[in-house]
């Protein structure tokens, strides 16, 4: 009897001391960047047709970020005409459209991927709605765009005149969805250098 009772007992130490030492270990390996110990890395992205966002899936899958999808509280018209006449309206008014639900808590975020459609040769502007609310400064900032023609045009500089503190790195401009994985693979390989 004295046995079992001493089995018992050494085997709920063992228990304990095992879970112990996984919740340390897990806590301690951080999340988001391949190899890092106490980095994190988000992605926050706003997607319209849903390109963008296959790009931010796969960012985030191959840095093991977190993601965060911009969503307009009042949702865009799924009408390509009439979206594109709605965000140059928005450009000219230098709108800031309200964003549904709560924004991520940025602080525990070392590396921001920041990406959008590019509408008027430039970000939505309800990225700027965003910008406005939170602050990259001193953060790592990899922007990511996707565009019929024009690339990022005037982004880049328009979000570093919003956040600039933070410490941007070479975009990403993608005109669809081919070679993805490949066209992510080697930008991450660039900016992490």
């Amino acid at each position: 009897m004295k046995m079992k009772k001493f089995a018992s007992v050494f085997l709920a130490a063992l228990l304990t001391v095992s879970a112990a030492f996984a919740q340390v270990s897990t806590a301690s390996t951080g999340s988001g960047q391949a190899g890092s110990t106490n980095k994190k890395s988000i992605v926050v992205y706003f997607s319209w047709s849903g390109v963008t966002e296959s790009v931010a899936k796969e960012i985030a899958s191959q840095t093991g970020s977190d993601i965060y999808r911009i969503e307009e509280a009042e949702p865009y018209t799924r009408d390509q005409k009439k979206v594109r006449e709605v965000a140059q309206g928005e450009k000219k008014r230098n709108a800031r459209p309200a964003i549904k639900g709560t924004l991520p808590d940025l602080s525990q975020y070392d590396t921001v991927y920041l990406g959008w459609p590019c509408w008027w040769s430039t970000a939505p502007m309800i990225m700027f709605t965003f910008l406005d609310q939170v602050d990259l400064g001193g953060k790592t900032l990899a922007p990511f765009t996707t565009s019929g023609a024009t690339g990022f045009g005037s982004s880049l500089r328009d979000i570093k005149k919003v956040e600039p503190n933070a410490i941007q790195t070479k975009g990403l401009s993608l005109h669809g969805t081919s070679g993805l994985q490949k066209s992510v693979a080697d930008w991450l390989s660039e900016i992490k250098k």
